[in-house]
């Protein structure tokens, strides 16, 4: 009887749990939002299409464009075409423009009926490698069904749709074109965002727009000059070389953050004024909901002095009063981040954690940071340190070749662990030190290369391969649960939802299609979501005869007795998966304090000799 009322109760449980699956251990990282990208936030394709390339008014798919004279056609403040075909000094004939929409994206679109909606006077067309059907078409409207692209190598570029406006009036130009994913409508609780897109990202309790924002690469500086929100495209990538290089419009992640119920991370641009961080600030107290945290960060790595971190980096640098003029560059950075969050500050009201980071493999940037902190006498105005938790630190393909195998790769990765635990534990000792937490800003586990697209390795299919197997799932979740002892808990940051597994500048997302992929078939994803809901990659036991455990129901306290075997560790969870009490230690009798606990059902998990088990608690 007693089996199976526990049985019972932990049915209810898990039902509970999966309903909602909140966690409020582990966040995510939004991709870059561009045309091959596979996340595909956004139900409105539009919403991560190119800018407008330039192109002879008599332009096939199978001739050359003319991109280098983007910046002569004449646009809207919409980044509409005023009229198309225009004249351009350079070209012997009129241009029209067109702009890619999805295109080597591994032909992730799903087959179906897609609605193409527009205002305005003129022609638009459709072109490229995917399968393009015209069910109907009239003034303002084009329906039709498409079939992407897939390539027999899937290594090669897949997928592949543009739009080509071939000609727009100018007295009543083409605007606010939508092109809408399947089964999408304007009218859903969830546009524009992908439903596809919610479902995978809405565990996580937290959200971090670095890449949206483009910290560390966008332009931005003055807040008159953001991107609004009725932009005719979102997207935002780091190494487009024409335009300027802006943030998405924070309206989109306010609403992202609002609609899932997750907290906001931010990372303020390296650039921006103190009116551009005073309006931000505002317009998220103004329109993020009042339950909802905000992480506040200046840049992105701002330690790293890397190509395309050069910029930051150098203005960080030159941008100090006289008496850092000669300091570390650690003591610059916090001197800018300190600002960053007083403008902030300033008219929002939020629960704000400040974020000062480190780097991960060197814990002396975290230790220069916190000596700038004292020595500016600023060391109060934050809350946290913030390093990456990447599980991998040394450069494991370097083993690998032609006849490498899963199991290979999986024993590789373990060893590359173990120094990245070390780092791990050296940047949160000198936050201890200082009565802080370690929060990672983005990491998880990733057996990942960089390699020439031109030459791929002989083991890349294998190391694909290896994102897909149960031992990846196994490494992941031990990788999680050692940081989550180092930190005691606290919030660890994955990187990023979705990304291309070939891709040739390492392998991050844990997903690969935002359509087809869940934690079924997707060993990365699945183990995030079995942390949020403290799933061990060991055994879950449900009973174990040698606990004692009274009271229960309990009131304000609980013993938890073994007979003769040590408990490692103990862990409270309520029925959402969230983290109430985590403890480690070394002791047959363990006697928890239940103080600021509402009454209902909760699990109590312990750790035996390395095995987990778990039981039903009641609080009154």
């Amino acid at each position: 009887m007693k089996t199976n009322i526990i049985i019972a109760f932990m049915i209810f449980a898990s039902q509970l749990m999966g309903q909602e699956q909140k966690c409020t251990q582990v966040g995510m990282n939004v991709n870059v939002n561009v045309y091959w990208g596979r996340e595909v936030p956004f139900s409105n394709l539009m919403m991560q299409a190119s800018p407008w390339i330039p192109c002879d008014e008599d332009w096939t798919y199978d001739l050359p464009d003319n991109y280098t004279f983007y910046d002569k056609i004449s646009y809207n403040t919409k980044g509409y075409p005023t009229e198309i075909p225009q004249v351009v000094q350079g070209l012997d004939k009129r241009q029209c423009v067109k702009s890619v929409l999805a295109w080597d994206n591994g032909g992730i679109l799903p087959t179906g009926i897609y609605k193409l909606l527009y205002e305005g006077t003129g022609n638009i067309e459709l072109y490229g490698r995917d399968t393009v059907n015209i069910i109907s078409r009239t003034n303002g409207y084009i329906e039709f069904v498409l079939k992407s692209h897939k390539s027999i190598n899937p290594m090669q570029d897949a997928g592949g749709l543009g739009l080509l406006i071939r000609s727009s009036s100018s007295l009543d130009p083409i605007r606010n074109i939508r092109v809408l994913l399947p089964g999408a409508s304007e009218t859903d609780a969830h546009y524009p965002f992908n439903k596809a897109f919610i479902d995978k990202v809405k565990p996580f309790k937290t959200l971090r727009f670095m890449n949206w924002i483009g910290s560390y690469w966008s332009e931005d500086s003055l807040w008159s000059e953001r991107r609004p929100k009725d932009y005719f495209t979102q997207f935002n990538m780091i190494d487009w070389p024409f335009g300027k290089k802006k943030a998405m419009s924070y309206e989109y992640m306010i609403q992202l953050c609002n609609l899932t119920g997750s907290d906001m991370w931010l990372s303020i641009p390296y650039n921006a004024d103190q009116a551009y961080v005073e309006n931000l600030g505002k317009l998220i107290d103004d329109n993020l909901n009042s339950n909802l945290k905000v992480y506040l960060e200046y840049g992105n790595e701002v330690w790293n002095h890397g190509f395309n971190y050069l910029k930051q980096y150098n203005y960080v640098k030159d941008n100090v009063p006289s008496n850092l003029a000669q300091s570390d560059h650690q003591y610059r950075y916090v001197y800018h981040a300190n600002k960053a969050f007083q403008a902030f500050k300033k008219y929002n009201n939020h629960q704000i954690i400040r974020i000062i980071g480190g780097q991960q493999a060197n814990p002396d940037v975290m230790r220069r940071s916190l000596e700038g902190l004292s020595f500016l006498n600023i060391a109060s105005e934050f809350d946290a340190g913030s390093v990456t938790d990447y599980g991998f630190q040394l450069d494991i393909s370097s083993e690998f070749n032609a006849d490498t195998q899963i199991k290979d790769i999986a024993a590789a990765s373990r060893r590359s662990m173990e120094q990245a635990v070390q780092y791990i534990v050296q940047n949160n000792e000198q936050l201890q030190a200082l009565g802080k937490e370690l929060i990672t800003y983005e990491g998880g586990f990733h057996a990942t290369t960089i390699y020439d697209p031109l030459n791929p390795p002989a083991y890349l299919q294998t190391l694909v391969d290896f994102q897909k197997d149960t031992s990846c799932y196994n490494i992941y979740s031990e990788w999680m649960s050692q940081i989550k002892s180092i930190t005691n808990g606290t919030l660890q940051m994955a990187f990023v939802l979705g990304d291309n597994p070939y891709s040739s500048s390492g392998n991050f997302g844990h997903l690969q299609n935002i359509f087809t992929d869940d934690a079924t078939n997707s060993p990365k994803y699945k183990a995030l979501l079995d942390f949020c809901l403290g799933v061990d990659s060991k055994e879950i036991l449900s009973e174990n005869d040698e606990i004692t455990l009274y009271p229960n129901p309990a009131t304000s306290y609980l013993h938890v007795e073994s007979k003769d075997k040590q408990i490692s560790s103990i862990e409270i969870m309520d029925l959402l998966g969230r983290v109430v009490f985590y403890e480690k230690g070394q002791a047959n009798l363990w006697e928890i304090n239940l103080p600021n606990m509402i009454q209902g059902m909760y699990i109590l998990r312990y750790n035996i000799e390395g095995r987990v088990y778990q039981k039903p608690i009641i609080l009154r």
